[in-house]
């Protein structure tokens, strides 16, 4: 379902709207990668019992497991709001010293 966010909760857990924005959308770029990386751990399982078949199963498409797991923009709104995510800012110095390199 889809649900209106106030504006003035962001105002709340961040200096700006675009500040939050940046924030949430990183924190659901973390979440999409993590989610990638344990649905091919699962996979790879799979592919090393198949291996191990004397003979060749065709699978029936009906029989196909789906997992179904969170939208990451959804986790990751969760997440800021709970005040479970952290940023910072990089000081200006370090960026001067690595354009300088």
């Amino acid at each position: 379902m889809i649900k209106t966010l106030p504006i003035h909760k962001f105002d709340d857990m961040a200096d700006n709207i675009y500040e939050a924005i940046i924030v949430l959308s990183k924190r659901a770029r973390q979440i999409n990668d993590l989610q990638k990386q344990e649905l091919s751990r699962g996979r790879e399982y799979d592919d090393e019992y198949d291996d191990y078949r004397d003979e060749e199963i065709i699978e029936d498409p009906s029989e196909t497991k789906y997992v179904k797991l969170p939208k990451p923009a959804s986790v990751a709104l969760e997440d800021f709001f709970a005040k479970r995510v952290k940023y910072e800012y990089r000081e200006k110095s370090d960026e001067n010293e690595q354009t300088e390199s």
